[in-house]
């Protein structure tokens, strides 16, 4: 008999079924799409992050050549599982096993895809909403380069000046400026940015919502709900996007999405444990683990709105 409330005789769903619902993850994710990855293992992992480049200077013939330092500075990465339980009824199973694994593979790459995107965006769990243990800060949104919104005015540049005024601290401070995370209400701030003549700020053909806003300045723009912070129960952080160099951001996957299903087990329902075949039903258990490091906050900008005046 399994013990109340953990999950027994489990069987694995087979590969067929398990590499798309990852591979739909990594897509859905803006964080797995966008950093840089890294081989990483059960336990803490050191990573070097580069401090200090080496740099060259002119020299006369038979002169003494310029020394030059290279620095650099370790990162401690600790690897995090995410997991959800998620039922269904067996006769729902039963009645299109198909249907069933095209259900499962939208829902629960969106769960984690969601549940990676606000951890490494702001260190937040979306099932609580409360701040993850042990992150100490290493999250995006803990940057100290902070633009509001709506500052400049359209004769000063507008929503173009909001926009470079992040780029250039970022660009102060010595870093590359690689692309934009974006809440999908920034795509319509970028499309009703108008400068003092009426005219479109970053679509010379006129306001679209497609394709069109996916560069911003040049630069390309990915969009997800996970940029606001505003995901299950995390609350809103006012946060519309956040840009930088995406190479200062390292993300590793420990171990590729585990996805489970049982029958035979106890699980909390509304607070109360609940016997699967009781009821006839089905759990399926879904679990990844990965870890990430950021090389330097300075290295991206975060663009927020301004609190609302009560």
């Amino acid at each position: 008999m399994p013990v109340p409330g953990v999950l027994a005789d489990i069987g694995q769903l087979p590969v067929e079924v398990l590499r798309p619902i990852f591979e739909k993850a990594q897509e859905q994710s803006l964080i797995l799409g966008m950093a840089n990855t890294m081989p990483l293992t059960y336990g803490q992992t050191n990573i070097p992050v580069i401090a200090q480049r080496p740099e060259a200077g002119p020299v006369g013939e038979s002169e003494q050549k310029p020394q030059s330092e290279y620095r650099y500075e370790m990162r401690v990465v600790t690897p995090r599982k995410f997991a959800t339980i998620v039922t269904v009824s067996e006769e729902f199973m039963e009645a299109d096993i198909a249907g069933l694994y095209s259900q499962i593979q939208g829902d629960l790459s969106f769960a984690i895809a969601r549940a990676v995107d606000l951890a490494v965006l702001h260190g937040r769990a979306a099932t609580t909403g409360g701040e993850l243990a042990g992150v100490d800060g290493q999250f995006l949104n803990a940057t100290d380069n902070r633009v509001t919104l709506g500052t400049a005015l359209p004769d000063e540049g507008g929503m173009a000046k909001d926009i470079g005024d992040g780029y250039e601290l970022v660009i102060n401070d010595g870093h590359d400026f690689t692309g934009f995370a974006a809440d999908p209400r920034f795509r319509a701030r970028a499309v009703n940015a108008y400068d003092s003549f009426g005219r479109p700020l970053f679509q010379a053909a006129g306001p679209d919502l497609s394709n069109a806003t996916n560069s911003l300045m040049g630069l390309p723009v990915r969009y997800g709900r996970g940029v606001s912070g505003q995901i299950g129960a995390s609350a809103d952080t006012l946060v519309r996007a956040i840009g930088g160099d995406w190479n200062q951001l390292r993300v590793g996957i420990v171990k590729d999405l585990k996805l489970d299903v049982t029958n035979l087990a106890a699980v909390t329902l509304g607070g109360q444990l609940v016997s699967l075949f009781e009821n006839n039903l089905v759990a399926l258990r879904a679990e990844i683990i990965f870890g990430w490091a950021i090389g330097d906050l300075d290295a991206f900008a975060a663009y927020e709105d301004a609190p609302a005046r009560s």
